[in-house]
């Protein structure tokens, strides 16, 4: 029987992912327990600087607006600096440890000195990035909300790997994690999250990529 492995993304973002668990006798089980809907922002003209934490963020910004030709482009880490670059976007910044946002905002503080910032976010963002800036240098819009979607896992599961606090929340609405179940959170936000509602995770992904979790699957 193979061993049940629950990551809250939905399938088409983990082929690397499925490919292992296919190879390795594990039964991945995708499902987001979360679900977005486009929030009409009011969207200045003049920032200096943009800020993408997710590729959700960069597309619901995109829907709505442009981005200056003299604008500079930062996100939070590899996988959405190649997904923005594949929209045609020119990447200026982008973190080293998108697992570890405080980091990467310290990064980009030093990048960006005194010019302007805007972040697109979701109605429930952390504010991890922002809360590092002087309040009249940085501007927050939210562009998305966030809301949960309620699943129940029939399986027993022995690894659940979190993407985000809010994936936690939504999962905990109709299942509960066994003492024995091991569980990874992608990277320090929701490590904290999962702290707070009492579960210890069993690893944290510095980089919040599927290969670091490959890697640490590989090693158990």
């Amino acid at each position: 029987m193979k061993s049940p492995v629950l990551i809250t993304k939905t399938e088409d973002e983990v082929s690397e992912l499925k490919q292992f668990c296919d190879e390795n006798n594990l039964q991945l089980i995708c499902n987001s327990f979360i679900e977005f809907e486009l929030v009409k922002a009011e969207i200045p003209n003049n920032f200096e600087w943009i800020f993408f934490g997710s590729k959700r963020a960069a597309h619901y910004f995109l829907k709505q607006a442009s981005i200056p030709a003299k604008c500079k482009v930062a996100c939070i880490g590899q996988k959405t600096k190649s997904h923005l670059e594949k929209m045609g976007l020119k990447v200026d910044f982008f973190g080293q440890e998108s697992g570890n946002p405080e980091s990467v905002a310290n990064e980009l503080k030093k990048q960006i000195q005194t010019t302007t910032l805007i972040i697109p976010i979701s109605n429930i963002s952390n504010h991890s990035i922002a809360k590092i800036f002087p309040k009249k240098q940085v501007s927050e819009l939210v562009v998305y909300n966030t809301k949960n979607k309620t699943k129940k896992i029939a399986e027993k599961l022995n690894l659940i790997a979190f993407t985000s606090p809010s994936n936690v929340d939504g999962f905990l609405l109709e299942n509960s994690i066994s003492t024995n179940c091991k569980i990874i959170a992608w990277g320090k936000t929701t490590e904290k999250h999962l702290i707070s509602k009492g579960y210890n995770p069993t690893f944290t992904l510095k980089s919040a990529s599927e290969t670091e979790l490959i890697e640490i699957l590989s090693s158990l």
